[in-house]
């Protein structure tokens, strides 16, 4: 006749088997875990790229047949005057319009719709300027 095991070895082996199984199930979620951390962390999301400056010219004409070519990028314009000199101003505040100064304030260039004018040392040298064409 075979013989039977005993209630305690049944107990024992039926033990062994589920801490057995519960080591395997422990590392295969361990294993799961790091996996999935790893593939998470190696995602990359791509840079943001920085938008072109948004850039529009617009050239003025002024008293006494002045005029001033103007290009407006975002925070600052670069005029060049029809007597041959330049500026590149700052976007500075202004209530009402655009103002663009130097950093010592000593060139200010006002710009409100199609109108602007040009002070230096606080006198207006461009004055009642309209736009004639924009881009």
């Amino acid at each position: 006749m075979p013989k039977t095991a005993s209630a305690s070895e049944r107990t024992s082996t039926t033990l062994t088997f589920f801490v057995g199984l519960s080591v395997l199930g422990v590392f295969f979620l361990t294993v799961g875990y790091f996996s999935l951390v790893k593939k998470i962390t190696s995602l990359s999301v791509p840079e943001a790229t920085p938008a072109a400056p948004q850039m529009v010219s617009a050239e003025f004409t002024c008293d006494q047949n002045k005029t001033i070519n103007a290009v407006f990028l975002t925070d600052r314009a670069e005029l060049s005057l029809s007597d041959s000199r330049s500026f590149l101003l700052l976007q500075g505040l202004s209530a009402d319009g655009a103002r663009y100064t130097n950093t010592d304030e000593s060139v200010t260039f006002w710009n409100k719709g199609n109108t602007a004018f040009l002070e230096e040392n606080g006198k207006t040298t461009f004055a009642n300027c309209t736009q004639t064409d924009a881009n």
